[in-house]
């Protein structure tokens, strides 16, 4: 009698045993496919902002390949640069002599208008009294940033102004020749203007003519 109640016990104890497993093991089982629908769900999100992105490049490629390959002719962009008129030395300090060549740009579209464009700028002053491996005498370049800022717009002109500091003292001559290279980001062309301009030396820099 002792003994088929021990075996009573084992069993009902094996039972709750395998009964306990059973419900852990349903609830991991209801927890990973919890788990697998959500990851199904932001598959499925992330695979439709996906080909929402493909349908709108590919609008733009059909709307690029109707303007035809003649389309930057449909567009404002630059076809020049001019090295404006006004464009010249500087004094800042209010000593004799200028300090500084202020230059104006205006990058030009196809007739003539000035217009805002983005680019980089390289300016190089040139002494073309100097021998021809020394009348360059100073660089400078603005980046894309500064460009941007340096844009200046009024009701009798639009242009961008660059002001270019002696970097090693005022030039041994009045006559700088300005070189200016405008990268245009749009058509990654280059445009290039140059001018003579004089500045005014101080009397120490004056050199005496012959």
């Amino acid at each position: 009698m002792m003994a088929r109640r021990w075996i009573v016990s084992v069993v009902t104890v094996a039972w709750l045993s395998l009964a306990g497993g059973c419900d852990g093991f349903a609830q991991k089982s209801e927890h990973d496919l919890r788990l697998c629908r959500e990851e199904n769900v932001k598959l499925k999100n992330d695979l439709t902002a996906a080909n929402e992105v493909i349908a709108g490049q590919q609008r733009q490629i059909q709307t690029l390949e109707g303007l035809g390959a003649k389309r930057l002719d449909l567009l404002f962009h630059v076809t020049s640069l001019e090295v404006g008129k006004y464009s010249s030395g500087l004094d800042v300090d209010g000593r004799p002599g200028d300090d500084l060549i202020r230059v104006y740009l205006r990058p030009l579209d196809a007739i003539g208008d000035p217009i805002k464009a983005a680019g980089t700028v390289t300016i190089q002053f040139y002494d073309l009294a100097a021998p021809a491996d020394k009348n360059l005498f100073a660089t400078y370049e603005f980046g894309i940033d500064q460009v941007a800022k340096s844009w200046y717009g009024g009701v009798l002109t639009y242009h961008y102004r660059f002001e270019c500091p002696w970097k090693s003292g005022p030039p041994p001559h009045p006559d700088v020749t300005v070189r200016a290279t405008f990268t245009d980001y749009l058509t990654g062309k280059q445009f290039t203007d140059q001018k003579v301009i004089k500045v005014n030396l101080p009397p120490a820099a004056t050199k005496p003519a012959k």
